[in-house]
């Protein structure tokens, strides 16, 4: 058995087994002696990372950037509030943005949004499955920026009430409606 380890035991082989030692050692004693101190700033790229091992405590926050489509996020809901046929916020119901300051009724079916905290870019308008007026089958009309003439003023959205009974003939009508402003 000596005699056949003899044999391969070349000058080669103890380099190469020293050499695979040292680089092994000395991988060990690295990982045991660097720290963060060690590691210049922007050195590390992110494969450098293992997944899920960064957590929130060890990024500084005033480093990081809006990310793209966050600024479409601020841009969303504005607005929102529960109607009633007399053209006044629902106390009961939740809103945002809107009280019954910022509503009028102009006149039977037509209402007015002024003195928002907010430039509305855009409306949905939805009627109320549980209001007073059941049963109703109105549709709506929203628009903003504009001065439909029916409102006092200048509004910043409007919402128009009407009845979709053919007989009704599509006529202006006070209903209970969800507005959302965006």
């Amino acid at each position: 058995m000596r005699k056949r380890l003899r044999g391969r035991l070349t000058f080669a082989n103890v380099i190469s087994m020293t050499a695979l030692f040292v680089a092994l050692g000395g991988g060990a004693y690295a990982a045991a002696q660097l720290d963060s101190g060690d590691i210049k700033n922007n050195s590390l790229k992110s494969g450098d990372y293992k997944n899920d091992k960064t957590k929130g405590k060890d990024v500084l926050e005033s480093s990081l950037e809006e990310v793209p489509l966050a600024t479409s996020a601020d841009n969303g809901v504005q607005g929102f509030a529960l109607i009633t046929p007399a053209g006044a916020v629902d106390p009961a119901a939740p809103s945002l943005n809107i009280t019954s300051a910022n509503v009028s009724r102009a006149s039977e079916g037509v209402y007015c949004f002024n003195g928002l905290p907010f430039t509305p870019r855009s409306i949905e308008v939805t009627g109320e499955a549980t209001g007073s007026l059941l049963p109703q089958d109105n549709f709506f009309i929203g628009s903003v920026l504009t001065n439909s003439g029916g409102c006092p003023g200048t509004e910043q959205a409007t919402v128009e009430s009407r009845d979709d009974d053919p007989a009704g003939a599509a006529a202006l009508q006070d209903s209970d409606f969800y507005v959302v402003l965006l």
